[in-house]
C-alpha cells in the first residue's frame, strides 16, 4: 500500500544541503566525506540524526493508517502448511512380503535449501501394498478399440503420461470360438458345413451374419491346425449355414485353448454391427473328408500294402481276415464312412502233378492220361465286423457286401458305405490298439479242391471317406468381445450365446492390472490429472469371481478429472484374470458418458496425504483466578492448538457425566470406580470481546507462543486444582520454507517395518509465511473499498484473491463467456493458480464467494471460471562480440533479460493482472534481446510461439488470442549461441 511521506528527503539530500550552506556560513569546512575534518565529522553526524528524525516523522502516516485497521479489526493471515502426497516402497519380494501398513500422525522429512530439515505428517493411513501396475489398456467403445497404454516390462516403472487421445494399436477383437471334435478327424482335409440355430434372429438379421462373414470381409473364419489358427479361404454360405474346405496340406489339429484342448474354429469379427446382439442356441457342423489314406491294411501274418496286396493272403482259407484301421475316421460315431479300394482277381494253379521225369513209354502214351477235373477256389462269403470293447460283431444286420471278393467284380471299384457304430472301441491287435473294422472269410468255394486255380482277390487304391448327414452339435462355445470371455458349455446348459457385443453408450474405460491383488483397506493410489479436464461420471469396478463388480472405494479424483488419491476398501474377492496375454489383477475407471477421455500425467500406487506439521508433545500447566491467565509454550511457529482443562472440582457429577457422554470431555477413574480428573476441551477464539460469561473459551497468540483465558467476565477462567489442570498439545510448521520441489521429501522418521523408502512425485505447494503489514493493510484496504460488494472488476479480483492464497493473480472480463466470444451479461473470471493447488477445488470456491456478494442479475450459469492457457515462447538468436568471453557474458545478459522481461511475479510472488493476457509480439522480444546485447548486433533471430499441446501458434492465432486476453506468455527455452567478431 502506497503510504505518503511527510518529507521526501533522505540522507544524502540532507548532506547536500548542508554541504551548500557551509560553502556560505562555514567555508572553512572541507566537507570532504574521504578526508573529513572536525566540522565535516559534526555535520555528517548531524546529517544522520536528521534523517532519522524524518523517518519518525513520516512514519506516523503508517503508523496511523495501521491504527486504524487495528481499530477495524484487521488481522494478520497467519502461516499456513503446505502439502503434498508422498509414495512409499516396499522392500522384499513381492511373494515373500505382501506390504506394511503405515499409520497417520507418522512422520517423514525433506532437507531444506538453507540446511536442517522440515516435518511432514502423514495425514491418512495407508496400506503399502508390494505390488506393481504391470499394463494398462485403454477401451474406447465409440471407436471400438483398445489400446495398451503402458507395460511393466517395456517402460520405466511408474510413474508416467496416459492420454486416450493418443493412437496406438488396436487391440480389440471380437471373437468366438467353438469346438468341432465330434465331426472332424485330426491330419484329414475336409469340407465344413456350419450350421447356426439363432434365438429368435428374424431373416434379416441371419442374412446380414452371413453375408458379413462370406461377402463383406470384414469376418475371417480360422480353424485350428498345426501351425496354429489358419485362415479360411473364400467361405460360401446357404440358407443358415457356412461351407468351407481346410487348406491343402493344413489339416485340422486339436489345440489348446483357455485349458481347453479340442479341434477348435473361430470366427473373428472386424466390424460387430452386423452381429451385434445376435444370440445362437446351437452351432452345428457337418464335415465330409475323401479319399484319406487308411492307418494300416494287414491281416493275420504281416502288414500288406494298401497300394495292392492279397488281403487274405495267397491261399485264402476260412476264418481268414483282413483289418482296415483308422483312428481318425473310423473313431468318428454316427457318420456316414465310406471305405473305397479297387478289386482284381489273379488266377494261381493250385498244384503242378506232371514231372518230365516219368517214362511214358513203360506205362502208356501221354496222350492216353485222363487230367483231373479242375476247380476255381474262391472266396465265396465274408463278414464284415467291427469290435465293440467286448467281442467282434457285425458291422451289417444283412449280408451286405458278404460276396465283395466272390470274383465277379474283376477291376471294379467297390464302396463299403456304413454308419460308423456308436459302441465302437479300439481293438487290440498285434500291430497295437487301434479303431478298425475287418472282413472275415466265412466259407471258401471249392475249398477240399486240389486241382484248379485259386482266384486270389487283389485290392488297390484303398481310400476311406468320412460325411456327417446331420449337424453335430458343438459342446463349447467361447465369445471374446469387449474384454469379456464367456464360455457355454452346452453339455450343461442351453443358455444362448451372444457371439459379439458392441460397447454400451459408447464406453471409455481405463484398465489397470496389479501383479498383486490390491484388496486391502487403505490401499491408496495417486493420479496426477493435468488441470482443466471435465468432470465425467465414473464407475470404479474390479474382476471378482463373480465378474465385473463394483469397488469399494473413495474417489477423490472425481473420475480421473483432477489430482487425487483413489481409497480403496476391502476388496476380498480379486480373482485373476487373462487378457490380451496379461495375468493379473483387473480394475477399472468405466465412463457412463462419451465426455472426454482420460488424461493421467502420473500414477503412484501406495502414496498417502502428508502436510508440512509436526504434533508437539503435551505440556502441562497450573493456572487459576488468583494466578496469571496465561500459558507460554516452549514451541513456537504454532499453527494450531488442543487445550485440556480439569475441571473436576467445578461440575457435578451429572454434568459429567454428561460431558463424558457427549464426548466433549475425558474422565479418569481411580481402581474403584471413582472420578478424580474431568479434562474438557475448550475452543479457541479471536479474542474475547465477544465472549459473554463463563464460556470455554481461549486466545491463542502465534506470534508469542502464548494460550490466554478469560477473566471470568468474558470467559471461563480454569477453575482450582491441586495439580497442574491445562494440558495443552500444539500442532507446528507452515511458511514458504515447506514448499518442497519433486523428490525433495525423502527421509524416514518414525515409519518402520518393512517400508524402505519414501519420495514426493509431485511438488509441495500451499506454504504460505505469515502476512506482513504491508500485506494486511492492502488487503484491509481491498475489503473497504469493496463494502462486502461486488460490482466492478477491482470488487471481484479483491474477492478471488481473499478466498485462497494460492492464487497468483486474477483478471475479470465482461460481456465475454468462457471461450472469449461475446455473452451479454456475462463475466468471466480468469485465475492463475499456483501449479500444484487444485483449480476445480480453487474455481468452485471462488465462484461461492462471488455469488454471495455480486449483483442479483449475475445468475449462476453467466459466471464463468476458468484458468488461463499458456502460449511458450522459446526464443533462438546469435550475438558476436570481439572475444568469445565477451559474447558468453552478453549471451547471459540476453537470458537473464528474457527472464526478467517474462517473469511479472511482485514480491510476494503474486502476478500483476495486466501478465493475464500480455502475449508479446516477436518484435517486443526482440527490442529486450537487443538492449540486453548492446552495444552488439544480434544475428538470426528467431521466436517460436507453441501452444500447450506443443503446436505451433501463427501470427494471426496470436492476434485472436491476445484479443480474447485469456492467455498467458511463459518462456519455454532460450538457444543463445555466441561467436567472436
Amino acid at each position: 500500500m502506497n503510504i505518503p511521506q511527510l518529507d521526501g528527503r533522505n540522507s544524502d539530500d540532507i548532506k547536500q544541503n548542508i554541504f551548500e550552506l557551509a560553502k556560505s556560513f562555514a567555508p572553512e569546512w572541507r566537507f570532504d566525506e574521504k578526508n573529513v575534518d572536525a566540522g565535516s565529522t559534526v555535520a555528517l553526524i548531524y546529517a544522520e540524526m536528521v534523517n532519522d528524525t524524518i523517518k519518525n516523522i513520516n512514519r506516523t502516516a503508517e503508523k496511523n493508517v495501521t491504527q486504524f485497521f487495528s481499530q477495524l479489526g484487521a488481522e494478520f493471515l497467519y502461516a499456513e502448511a503446505s502439502h503434498s502426497f508422498v509414495t512409499f516402497t516396499v522392500s522384499g519380494e513381492e511373494g515373500n512380503v505382501e506390504g506394511e501398513y503405515c499409520e497417520a500422525g507418522q512422520t517423514v522429512s525433506a532437507e531444506t535449501d538453507v540446511g536442517g530439515t522440515t516435518v511432514f505428517t502423514v495425514k491418512e493411513p495407508v496400506y503399502a501394498l508390494n505390488s506393481h501396475i504391470s499394463d494398462i489398456f485403454y477401451l474406447d467403445g465409440e471407436n471400438d478399440c483398445v489400446i495398451q497404454k503402458y507395460s511393466y516390462s517395456q517402460k520405466n516403472k511408474l510413474p508416467f503420461y496416459i492420454n486416450s487421445d493418443e493412437k496406438g494399436e488396436n487391440l480389440q477383437k471380437h471373437m468366438a470360438y467353438f469346438t468341432v471334435d465330434d465331426c472332424v478327424c485330426e491330419d484329414t482335409e475336409a469340407e465344413i458345413k456350419l450350421d447356426f440355430e439363432f434365438d429368435n434372429a428374424d431373416a434379416v438379421s441371419i442374412k446380414n451374419f452371413l453375408d458379413t462373414i462370406c461377402i463383406s470381409g470384414t469376418t475371417a473364419i480360422y480353424y485350428s491346425s498345426e501351425n496354429g489358427m489358419v485362415r479360411v479361404k473364400e467361405p460360401i454360405h446357404n440358407e443358415n449355414g457356412i461351407v468351407f474346405k481346410t487348406l491343402s496340406g493344413k489339416p485340422f489339429v486339436k489345440t489348446e485353448i483357455d485349458g481347453q484342448t479340442a479341434c477348435f474354429i473361430k470366427l473373428e469379427f472386424s466390424d460387430c454391427l452386423a452381429t451385434d446382439n445376435l444370440y445362437v442356441k446351437n452351432i452345428g457342423a457337418m464335415s465330409v473328408s475323401e479319399k484319406c489314406a487308411v492307418d494300416e491294411l494287414f491281416n493275420e501274418l504281416s502288414e500288406l500294402d494298401s497300394n495292392r496286396c492279397y488281403p487274405f493272403g495267397e491261399t485264402p482259407v476260412p476264418y481268414t481276415s483282413v483289418y482296415f484301421s483308422s483312428d481318425k475316421i473310423l473313431g468318428r460315431k454316427n457318420s456316414e464312412i465310406n471305405l473305397q479300394f479297387r478289386v482284381s482277381y489273379e488266377r494261381r494253379a493250385i498244384s503242378e502233378v506232371e514231372s518230365n521225369d516219368i517214362d511214358w513209354k513203360y506205362i502208356m502214351k501221354k496222350s492216353q492220361l485222363k487230367k483231373p477235373t479242375e476247380y476255381d477256389v474262391k472266396v465265396k462269403n465274408v463278414l464284415w465286423e467291427y469290435y465293440n470293447g467286448s467281442g467282434w460283431v457285425r458291422l451289417f444286420k444283412d449280408n451286405s457286401y458278404n460276396e465283395i471278393f466272390s470274383g465277379e467284380n474283376d477291376g471294379e471299384k467297390e464302396t463299403i458305405s456304413f454308419i460308423c457304430p456308436k459302441d465302437i472301441e479300439k481293438a487290440f491287435l498285434p500291430s497295437g490298439e487301434c479303431y478298425c473294422i475287418r472282413a472275415r472269410i466265412i466259407s471258401v468255394e471249392n475249398f477240399a479242391k486240389l486241382y484248379g486255380y485259386y482266384v486270389l482277390p487283389i485290392i488297390s487304391e484303398t481310400y476311406i471317406s468320412y460325411k456327417y448327414d446331420r449337424p453335430v452339435k458343438s459342446n463349447l462355445i467361447i465369445t471374446d468381445s469387449c474384454l469379456e470371455k464367456k464360455y457355454y458349455d452346452k453339455t450343461k446348459s442351453s443358455q444362448s450365446a451372444r457371439l459379439t457385443a458392441c460397447f454400451d453408450n459408447d464406453e471409455k474405460s481405463l484398465y489397470f492390472v496389479f501383479s498383486v491383488a490390491p484388496q486391502m483397506a487403505d490401499t491408496k493410489i495417486l493420479f496426477v490429472v493435468p488441470k482443466g479436464l471435465k468432470k465425467s461420471e465414473t464407475v470404479w469396478e474390479f474382476y471378482s469371481k463373480k465378474g465385473w463388480v463394483q469397488l469399494n472405494c473413495i474417489d477423490e479424483t472425481g473420475g480421473l478429472s483432477r489430482t487425487g488419491l483413489l481409497t480403496l476398501g476391502d476388496n476380498a474377492e480379486f480373482s485373476e484374470l487373462v487378457r490380451f496375454g496379461v495375468n493379473g489383477y483387473w480394475i477399472r475407471a468405466k465412463r457412463l458418458s462419451a465426455d472426454g477421455g482420460f488424461k493421467i500425467s502420473k500414477i503412484c500406487l501406495n502414496s498417502t496425504k502428508v502436510q508440512n506439521i509436526e504434533y508437539k508433545d503435551e505440556e502441562s500447566f497450573y493456572v487459576d483466578a488468583s494466578t496469571s491467565k496465561t500459558c507460554r509454550l516452549t514451541s513456537t511457529g504454532i499453527i494450531s492448538a488442543e487445550v485440556m482443562v480439569d475441571e473436576f472440582s467445578d461440575v457435578s457429577s451429572i454434568t459429567a457425566a454428561q460431558l463424558i457422554r457427549e464426548k466433549k470431555a475425558d474422565g479418569r477413574f481411580d481402581n474403584g470406580g471413582k472420578l478424580y480428573q474431568l479434562w474438557v476441551k475448550w475452543e479457541e477464539v479471536s479474542d474475547f470481546s465477544d465472549v459473554q460469561g463463563e464460556e470455554r473459551v481461549f486466545c491463542l497468540d502465534r506470534e508469542k507462543s502464548e494460550i490466554h483465558f478469560g477473566d471470568g467476565l468474558n470467559g471461563k477462567t480454569p477453575p482450582k486444582s491441586e495439580s497442574e489442570n491445562v494440558r495443552i498439545k500444539c500442532v507446528t510448521g507452515g511458511g514458504k520454507a515447506g514448499n518442497m520441489p519433486i523428490g525433495r521429501i525423502n527421509g524416514l522418521n518414525d515409519v518402520s517395518g518393512m517400508i524402505s523408502s519414501v519420495t514426493n512425485y509431485i511438488e509441495a505447494s500451499g506454504g504460505q509465511d505469515r502476512e506482513n503489514i504491508d500485506q494486511t493493510i492492502e488487503r484491509s484496504a481491498a475489503g473497504l473499498r469493496t463494502g462486502a460488494r461486488s460490482v466492478t472488476a477491482f470488487d471481484f479480483r479483491h474477492v478471488v484473491l481473499s478466498c485462497e492464497r494460492d492464487i497468483l493473480s486474477v483478471k475479470c472480463i465482461s460481456g465475454k463467456n468462457a471461450d472469449g466470444e461475446t455473452e451479454y451479461g456475462g463475466v468471466t473470471v480468469i485465475i492463475l493458480a499456483r501449479e500444484s493447488s487444485d483449480f476445480t477445488l480453487i474455481a468452485d470456491k471462488a465462484k461461492n464467494e462471488i455469488l454471495k456478494v455480486c449483483p442479483a442479475n449475475l445468475r449462476s450459469e453467466k459466471l464463468h471460471i476458468v484458468s488461463p492457457s499458456s502460449v511458450i515462447y522459446k526464443v533462438m538468436c546469435r550475438v558476436a562480440a570481439e572475444s568469445f568471453e565477451k559474447s558468453r557474458e552478453k549471451a547471459e545478459d540476453i537470458k537473464t533479460a528474457l527472464y526478467e522481461y517474462f517473469k511479472k511475479t511482485d514480491e510476494g510472488g503474486r502476478y500483476d493482472e495486466k501478465y493475464i493476457g500480455f502475449l508479446p509480439g516477436k518484435n517486443d522480444i526482440l527490442s529486450v534481446v537487443a538492449n540486453a546485447a548492446s552495444p552488439y548486433t544480434v544475428n538470426e533471430f528467431y521466436v517460436i510461439a507453441e501452444n500447450e499441446k506443443g503446436d505451433e501458434v501463427t501470427q494471426n492465432e496470436l492476434s485472436l488470442l491476445r484479443k480474447k486476453g485469456m492467455c498467458i506468455s511463459v518462456l519455454g527455452g532460450t538457444d543463445i549461441r555466441t561467436e567472436k567478431i
